[in-house]
């Protein structure tokens, strides 16, 4: 190709380049007018009106507009009059008293004048100004256990809308009442506030009066409530009656009698489950705690069986046992106790009306082989079946004598004395035949009503005649 034909080809092309490029390039300035003006705060129309001074491009210009309702966006519901009138509000509605940011920003396409980079803003506050829904008071005093937190607000609240919108934390169950205008709210809790307890408050933005307006803000604070650091103290420690009710404050543990329970009072309301964990018996006791009804500063300790007969025990009682406010005990304490339980004793036996006695064999009659055995306790006895079974009746020597054979056995009505008829025993007027009567003990023998038991094996010998 010449120079003169290069030269030609490159005027054509610049100029074909200007040409197409200059079909999009507009000088002239996109211009629109909006519900608010630059220096208007309110806003309070059904819809928020875009006029634009040329018709558009309708869903790319949709693209490009966004509104925030306290600094969240929100869907918008799109309205056209015409290409250049566009109506638009949030799908969920307008909120009174709520501030909103309309935002244009982004390349504006019209139908015939090309495209233009555009950004608008607008702020306002939906709703009229001097009507706004604000917090005006509140409690900022440390709460006793049964204080209100009051909210004074600058209009009447939506009851509904407060129950709703309030929250505490740690929670609590709280009961929420409204003066007769509905511009205060009290909160109290169910119970009581906890001692020693900070709580958080918080009333959400969603909060709207009775009129409709929504709060202009967030509020959220802390609460402290009235404080404990009293450690607490045992103040006595008594034998309790069988039932529970009674405190024997005048005595002390080394008066307890079989099972009898064990009470504990405290200067302050006391955790029932420290008081669980932390009071213990050396040697173990095994039994239950109970709290005595409305009343946290008396505790009772049951055991499940009597105490050992002659035993000391230790009771400890550790500071790790906490008040209601986890303020734990002033110092730890123990105690030392035996109980007055004592055995169980056999007051007599007599075989045919004769008096034995443990330590020399004593002649007895016993006419027809025949003797009667009469057994008298200390105290009335528990299980009759297990005592018959405790008492025997034996030959000892010689060997050829006969065994006795259990006829009867009668009880009295004290329960504490046993009569047992045998028959088959040997008799001689010039041999001596020995028999034995034994009474079982310790244990696994023969029991009081209350469970406390013999010593020791009870044994006599006789000789017959």
């Amino acid at each position: 190709m010449s120079a003169g034909k290069i030269l030609k080809y490159f005027l054509s092309l610049i100029f074909l380049t200007i040409t197409f490029s200059c079909s999009f390039i507009n000088f002239e300035k996109v211009s629109f007018t909006f519900s608010v003006a630059e220096n208007s705060q309110i806003f309070e129309g059904e819809f928020f009106i875009i006029n634009s001074s040329y018709d558009l491009q309708k869903s790319s210009f949709e693209n490009i507009i966004s509104l925030q309702e306290n600094k969240t966006t929100v869907v918008l519901d799109y309205e056209w009059i015409d290409n250049s009138t566009l109506l638009i509000k949030p799908h969920s509605g307008w909120k009174k008293g709520l501030y909103y940011h309309f935002e244009l920003n982004g390349n504006v396409d019209t139908v015939t004048k090309g495209s233009f980079s555009l950004t608008e803003h607008r702020h306002f506050l939906y709703g009229k100004i001097d009507e706004n829904f604000i917090l005006t008071d509140y409690t900022k005093t440390e709460l006793n256990e049964k204080d209100s937190l009051l909210f004074t607000f600058s209009k009447p609240v939506d009851q509904k809308s407060f129950i709703t919108n309030f929250s505490i934390s740690p929670s609590i169950e709280t009961n929420i009442t409204f003066d007769n205008e509905n511009t205060v709210a009290l909160v109290s809790a169910k119970e009581k506030w906890a001692i020693n307890r900070q709580y958080t408050w918080t009333i959400s933005q969603s909060l709207s009066s009775q009129d409709g307006y929504y709060l202009k803000d967030k509020y959220s604070d802390l609460i402290n409530t009235i404080s404990d650091t009293e450690n607490p103290k045992i103040l006595t420690v008594c034998p309790v009656s069988l039932d529970g009710t009674i405190f024997f404050t005048e005595k002390n543990l080394s008066e307890l009698k079989d099972n009898q329970p064990i009470g504990f009072i405290f200067s302050k309301e006391m955790n029932f489950s420290s008081i669980e964990n932390n009071i213990t018996f050396s040697p173990a006791i095994k039994g239950d705690f109970y709290k005595v009804k409305d009343d946290n500063t008396r505790f009772i300790f049951k055991p499940y069986s009597n105490y050992e007969i002659k035993k000391e025990y230790t009771l400890k009682i550790q500071n790790k046992c906490k008040d209601l406010v986890d303020n734990e005990l002033f110092e730890d304490k123990q105690i030392k106790f035996t109980a007055v339980n004592d055995f169980l004793k056999v007051l007599s036996i007599k075989i045919n009306g004769i008096l034995l006695s443990t330590e020399n064999p004593v002649e007895v009659t016993v006419p027809y082989g025949e003797m009667t055995v009469e057994i008298a306790f200390s105290r009335e006895i528990k299980d009759k079946i297990l005592a018959e079974n405790s008492i025997s009746a034996g030959l000892t020597f010689p060997s050829t004598c006969n065994a006795p054979t259990k006829e009867a056995i009668n009880w009295s009505n004290t329960l504490s004395q046993v009569t047992l008829k045998y028959s088959n025993l040997s008799s001689s007027t010039t041999d001596d035949y020995y028999y034995k009567v034994n009474v079982t003990g310790t244990s696994s023998g023969i029991k009081d009503s209350t469970g406390n038991y013999m010593e020791n094996d009870v044994c006599v010998y006789f000789i017959t005649r």
